[in-house]
C-alpha cells in the first residue's frame, strides 16, 4: 500500500484553456475526512479507466485553498498523460501532502485506485 496516494483532476474553460491540480495525500487515522475529497472518491466507481469523467456536485475547495496558501505549489506548463494528450495545460502540484483519513477511504477504494493507475500507466 502507498505511503503518498497522488490524485489530480482536471478542468476546462469553454475556450479550452485547460488546468491540472495534483494532490498527494498521506493515510493517518483522524475524526472524519477532509473536505471536498469524500464527495471526489465517492465517484470512484463512475471513473474505472483513464479520461472517465462524472459529475459530484458542489464542491467545498476552502481546506484545500487554505493548504496551497500555506504550503504553497508548484506549477508549470505541461501536457495532459492520457489522450487527447493536451499540451499547455497549467499544473499546479500541492507542496505538501494533504492528511487522509483511512476509515473515510476505505482500502477497496484504495485498491481501486491502485488498479486505475496500473491500467493508465500500461496504455
Amino acid at each position: 500500500m502507498p505511503s503518498l496516494l497522488p490524485f489530480h483532476c482536471s478542468a476546462q474553460t469553454a475556450d479550452k484553456q485547460t488546468a491540472v491540480v495534483g494532490l498527494f495525500f498521506q493515510l493517518t487515522v483522524l475524526d472524519g475526512s477532509v473536505p471536498p475529497f469524500e464527495s471526489i472518491f465517492s465517484q470512484l466507481d463512475d471513473t474505472a479507466h483513464a479520461g472517465a469523467r462524472t459529475v459530484t456536485g458542489e464542491l467545498d475547495f476552502q481546506v484545500l485553498t487554505t493548504h496551497l496558501a500555506h504550503f504553497g505549489d508548484i506549477q508549470y506548463t505541461g501536457s495532459l498523460t492520457t489522450p487527447p494528450c493536451t499540451e499547455g495545460v497549467a499544473w499546479h502540484l500541492s507542496g505538501a501532502p494533504l492528511p487522509l483519513d483511512v476509515k473515510s477511504y476505505s482500502t477497496d477504494n484504495l485498491l481501486k485506485v491502485a488498479a486505475q493507475q496500473e491500467r493508465a500507466s500500461n496504455e
